[in-house]
């Protein structure tokens, strides 16, 4: 975890890491003092918090955080400056440990206490509370291509307690508009009519579709259908085998029903981990078995396809960069973005990589980007400003926030493009192969140049880090370092512009050239982009 008081700074500026307005320690989670440290269990990692301020705080204000006071109430209570007690809620904060509590609205509730531990997952609510009065004002609605299966449906959901939340048949007219429709598909006619009617005013209305496609053994829950993202269930039934399809025996019914209704629970509360939101949920009833998959929209499909047309062998890679695609602003959750305080994040920003000549390197002038002129000259200041302002360090903003700032933004604040170039007839610059230092604003030689470029005097090859980035996105991380890359390649054809340069952006290249040419680690980096350079009127 990052330093306290670094925490509680950076926390004052960002609206997505607000302190509880009446800290409360969160309800039912296994805490232990020990030494100098705080062991905190139950959560989606066991935290072990250490430190002067929880050594010498934290048994006083583990008593104080009941939810009855007020963040600066309880900073007297304990005898502290509201800045040093902000610093530990910062610690606690992050941690998970804090909801915001009300005032005589601690009850024994064992369904409320999970609510209140299932909060930090998401941070969409600021305690049990809050999830539990969305559950109240949700409702659910259930269709399904067999009508006794519908009517179970039914029946069983309104007699089972999920705190309120109401159970309305699509077809009720006097009911509201619901808040998630739960669409049952037994493949009877995987293209049935009356399901994909359902969808297409769900879609219409933006109810969010969970579908269920079922056969004898399993059931495949999701992915989540929205009006603007998912695929529809069409889609999603696509290599579903329905063969023997038929409402499950009553044991496996109940473990199907137990898994469904702990979906829709964390998706009406908006707490916990949703697989099915974002992946279809594989459910195997004999033996038992729960696996996440992958599932997308296919392309051309008429109801939610993009592509002009339909295509009966969908790439693989279309099918991984739209697994990974980004969701809608809505469906973020602020406890992701809570990851950048976590002390393994905040490692990954100072990983720096450096080749094995890194002892040798010429250093570049800063120019300053008030002076830059539109000369036509690509000499060795062009160069420095160009690598600069797309993959260097803002040095000024770093060592006053203390901690690294580049001039180009990127996911996490990683940083993970890097710039390998290679130079031909550029004025101050030996001619030759070289890996820029972002840290240092200098480059490092690599080698001597093996081939003329013919049209270019500069060419720069981007390679991500692609390990570190997925490290902490996961696959995700795919898309992270390709936007870094736009990122950098829009500073660098800002910078060209400025200097009055022609730009060529390579649409291929040779991975395994490119990788011999500039030493590149291909288990941790991948090429992204490749750029040349040359002064006007020089083809």
């Amino acid at each position: 975890m990052a330093d306290a008081h670094e925490l509680s700074v950076a926390m004052e500026g960002d609206p997505q890491m607000q302190l509880p307005v009446r800290p409360a320690i969160c309800p039912g989670l296994p805490l232990a003092l020990t030494g100098n440290a705080l062991i905190v269990d139950g959560l989606q990692s066991r935290r072990v918090l250490r430190g002067s301020s929880v050594r010498s705080i934290a048994p006083r204000a583990l008593e104080i955080l009941n939810g009855e006071r007020t963040w600066e109430e309880s900073a007297e209570a304990l005898g502290l400056s509201q800045s040093q007690f902000k610093d530990l809620l910062a610690i606690f904060f992050t941690a998970g440990l804090l909801v915001d509590g009300e005032t005589g609205a601690w009850v024994d509730d064992p369904t409320l206490t999970f609510l209140h531990r299932a909060s930090d997952q998401t941070r969409r609510n600021a305690s049990g509370f809050e999830a539990n009065m969305r559950l109240r004002s949700a409702s659910l609605a259930i269709f399904a291509d067999d009508t006794q299966m519908e009517n179970d449906l039914l029946q069983h959901f309104a007699q089972y307690d999920l705190h309120s939340v109401g159970v309305n048949a699509l077809t009720d007219e006097s009911a509201p508009t619901p808040s998630l429709l739960l669409l049952m598909v037994t493949g009877v006619n995987k293209h049935d009519s009356s399901i994909m009617s359902v969808w297409r005013r769900a879609m219409q209305a933006k109810i969010p579709v969970l579908p269920v496609h079922l056969s004898r053994t399993q059931a495949l829950v999701g992915p989540l259908s929205l009006h603007d993202h998912g695929p529809c269930p069409i889609c999603a039934g696509e290599s579903w085998d329905y063969r023997q399809s038929q409402w499950l025996t009553e044991l496996d019914r109940k473990l199907l029903l137990g898994i469904l209704e702990q979906e829709v629970v964390l998706m009406l509360g908006e707490v916990g981990s949703v697989q099915s939101e974002t992946s279809g949920l594989k459910v195997t009833l004999d033996p038992l078995d729960v696996d996440a998959v992958a599932i997308v929209s296919q392309p051309g499909c008429p109801y939610c396809g993009v592509a002009a047309r339909q295509t009966t062998d969908t790439p693989l890679a279309y099918e991984f960069d739209a697994s990974v695609a980004m969701p809608p602003a809505r469906l973020r959750r602020p406890r992701k973005h809570q990851k950048h305080y976590e002390e393994s994040s905040a490692k990954l920003q100072h990983e720096r990589r450096m080749p094995l000549s890194a002892s040798v390197r010429v250093l570049l002038p800063h120019i300053p980007l008030s002076s830059l002129a539109a000369t036509s000259a690509l000499d060795l200041a062009g160069v420095a400003a160009l690598l600069e302002y797309s993959f260097g360090v803002n040095r000024a903003r770093s060592e006053r926030e203390n901690a690294p700032r580049r001039w180009a933004p990127s996911g996490g604040n990683l940083g993970s493009p890097h710039a390998y170039i290679s130079v031909e007839n550029v004025g101050g610059l030996q001619d030759g192969r070289y890996f820029y230092d972002s840290v240092e604003h200098a480059l490092v030689p690599i080698g001597a140049l093996t081939e003329s470029f013919f049209d270019a005097q500069l060419e720069i090859t981007v390679a991500v880090e692609i390990t570190r980035v997925w490290r902490k996105y996961g696959n995700f991380g795919y898309r992270i370092v390709h936007l870094d890359t736009g990122v950098a390649l829009r500073h660098l054809a800002l910078v060209a512009s400025r200097l009055n340069l022609d730009v060529t952006n390579a649409e291929s290249w040779n991975d395994g050239e490119l990788s011999r040419r500039y030493l590149l680690d291909r288990n941790t980096q991948l090429t992204s982009a490749q750029i040349r350079f040359r002064e006007k009127g020089t083809r």
